[in-house]
């Protein structure tokens, strides 16, 4: 187990931010907000379907499926990659700029997000690195920062 600097509450090892308080845990893959270079676009790469593209950074990118019932249009839709069978939830997750970097953030998915192998806290955001693997519930998607 981890403490949180801020709060002291235990957390377990490879936490990036404490559930408790949302403290940053510490330099996890050599990530740091000043270490961060300026990052433009996302190129994503589902690994189920070999489909790849590239998003700007402009505006965040949520990630899911389409549900035109709720009027909702993911700029990353993962619906033609079998994201029904896959578990991924129509407002899945997002991936924004922030003053810190590139962050990853699980929007209340039902099946959860997973950064490298680390189970996402509902609504916190985590660093995301350039080569990461995500899965959106068992979907696997490889994530560059370009």
């Amino acid at each position: 187990m981890i403490n949180c600097d801020a709060c002291d509450t235990q957390q377990l090892p490879g936490t990036l931010f404490c559930d408790e308080c949302g403290h940053f845990l510490g330099n996890v893959q050599g990530w740091t907000p000043q270490s961060m270079p300026l990052i433009k676009h996302i190129r994503f790469l589902i690994a189920a379907s070999g489909r790849k593209l590239s998003l700007d950074l402009a505006k965040p990118i949520w990630i899911g499926r389409t549900d035109t019932e709720a009027n909702f249009w993911p700029r990353l839709d993962l619906t033609p990659d079998g994201a029904v069978e896959q578990g991924v939830s129509r407002q899945h997750a997002m991936i924004k700029q922030t003053p810190e970097g590139i962050v990853l953030v699980d929007k209340n998915s039902a099946n959860g997000t997973w950064l490298n192998n680390v189970r996402l806290a509902v609504e916190r955001p985590y660093p995301l690195p350039s080569k990461s693997e995500v899965h959106f519930g068992k979907l696997l998607v490889h994530i560059f920062l370009e």
